[in-house]
C-alpha cells in the first residue's frame, strides 16, 4: 500500500513538473515575440516622422504667391500677387525648381517675344512663394515703340525716334499690365506685329 502511494506521488510530481516547464516555455516565447514587435515599431517611427516633416513646406491655396517681372532695359520691377496656379498646389521647393526648369526648356512664345532670359525662385515657404522673371529686349531689332500723348497711344520708329502713327487707342482703357509695359517701354518688332496689336485692342 505504501508503495502505491509513493508511486502515485512520484507520477503526480513528474506531471506537475512537465506542466510547469511547458508553461515556462510558452511564457518565454511570448516575451521574445513582444520584444521583437517593440523593436520593429521603434525602428519604424523615424521614417514616419521624417515623412511628416518633409511635407511641411508645400504650396497650398493659403500660400501667398507673388510673380515679379524685372526688366533689364530700364531696371523696372513689377510685383503682382496672384492665386497659386492649380498645377503648383502640393509642390515643395524641389518640385517647383523642376517646374521652372521645364518652363524655361519649353518657353511660351509670348515670353520669347518679350525677351525672357531667366526665371528663378527668390523665396519659398509654406506662407509665401516669390518667383521672378527677368526680361531683356534687344531694342535694336525692334522697328517701333509705343508712347502716350494726350491720353492716346502713339507709335514711334525706333531707328530715328520719328513719329510713325497716331492711334485711337485710349491708354486708360487698356489692361493694367499692358499699361505698365508701355510706360516701361514696349517695343514692337515688325509692321505685321504692330497692326496685329492695333487690331487686338481697337474697340
Amino acid at each position: 500500500m505504501k508503495k502505491m502511494y509513493i508511486i502515485c506521488f512520484l507520477v503526480l510530481g513528474v506531471l506537475f513538473s512537465g506542466v510547469y516547464y511547458a508553461s515556462y516555455q510558452i511564457t518565454q516565447k511570448r516575451i521574445a515575440d513582444q520584444e521583437k514587435n517593440n523593436l520593429y515599431l521603434a525602428d519604424a517611427e523615424p521614417e514616419i516622422l521624417g515623412a511628416v516633416s518633409a511635407n511641411e513646406s508645400i504650396i497650398t491655396r493659403k500660400t501667398s504667391y507673388i510673380l515679379e517681372e524685372y526688366s533689364l532695359n530700364d531696371n523696372s520691377l513689377v510685383r503682382e500677387p496672384k492665386e497659386p496656379p492649380v498645377e503648383l498646389l502640393g509642390y515643395d521647393r524641389k518640385k517647383l525648381m523642376e517646374y521652372i526648369q521645364a518652363y524655361m526648356d519649353d518657353m511660351p512664345q509670348t515670353d520669347k517675344d518679350r525677351g525672357l532670359i531667366s526665371y528663378e525662385l527668390t523665396s519659398f515657404s509654406k506662407d509665401e512663394v516669390v518667383l521672378r522673371k527677368t526680361y531683356y529686349r534687344n531694342e535694336s531689332s525692334a522697328q517701333f515703340y509705343l508712347d502716350v500723348q494726350m491720353g492716346r497711344i502713339v507709335v514711334y520708329q525706333t531707328e530715328d525716334d520719328t513719329l510713325y502713327a497716331y492711334t485711337e487707342l485710349k491708354f486708360a482703357e487698356l489692361p493694367e499690365k499692358l499699361q505698365r509695359e508701355i510706360l516701361a517701354g514696349k517695343y514692337i518688332e515688325t509692321v505685321e506685329e504692330l497692326y496685329h496689336f492695333l487690331e487686338t485692342y481697337s474697340t
